[in-house]
């Protein structure tokens, strides 16, 4: 399955059985290439996403988000707090 990246957030190509929605990742302190998109040692086709991580606060959120657009995301209260899909979660 390829793995596609729109401007830092990646997603997961359309398919019909979900209505055309994609499944989005992206996290609230980085942005993403295919630069990270690395195939495991030995392996046949497993694939893994490496971030580093830099510049990061004590807080990194991961988002994963099944939609046909990518849904806003917004980070709050020094990183401790987010807000998407209309939902807000708060450490």
């Amino acid at each position: 399955m390829a793995v596609d990246f729109e401007d830092g957030p990646g997603r997961f190509p359309t398919t019909r059985a979900l209505d055309d929605a994609r499944l989005w990742f992206t996290c609230s302190q980085g942005r993403f290439s295919g630069a990270e998109l690395l195939r495991l040692p030995g392996s046949r086709g497993q694939l893994t996403l490496v971030s580093t991580g830099e510049g990061a606060g004590p807080v990194i959120w991961w988002v994963f988000a099944l939609a046909t657009e990518l849904p806003d995301l917004s980070v709050e209260g020094s990183g401790r707090q987010i807000r998407v899909l209309g939902q807000t979660f708060r450490l």
